[in-house]
């Protein structure tokens, strides 16, 4: 059977099954808890956007695992739980 991915954190980032998207980028996103959370990011990153469903709110792209370490300790340091994609 085959074994779930878990969803790349910032504590299991290192993970070497957590691959970039098809575009190469690792996404960051946070999950959208009400309609206040994408003004509360946009504070701290103010060209983060929602998903088309509006479920999830993008914080971000980047090439490389360091990168996405950076930016997702920033983003703790700040109060937001980010997740990769």
């Amino acid at each position: 059977p085959a074994t779930p991915t878990p969803t790349p954190t910032l504590q299991n980032i290192d993970d070497p099954g957590i691959k970039p998207s098809r575009d190469g980028f690792f996404h960051i996103f946070t999950d959208n808890q009400d309609e206040k959370s994408l003004a509360k990011v946009r504070q701290v990153v103010p060209d983060a956007y929602l998903s088309k469903d509006k479920k999830a709110i993008y914080l971000g792209a980047f090439k490389t695992k360091e990168q996405v370490k950076k930016q997702m300790q920033f983003l703790q340091s700040k109060g937001i739980t980010a997740k990769v994609e």
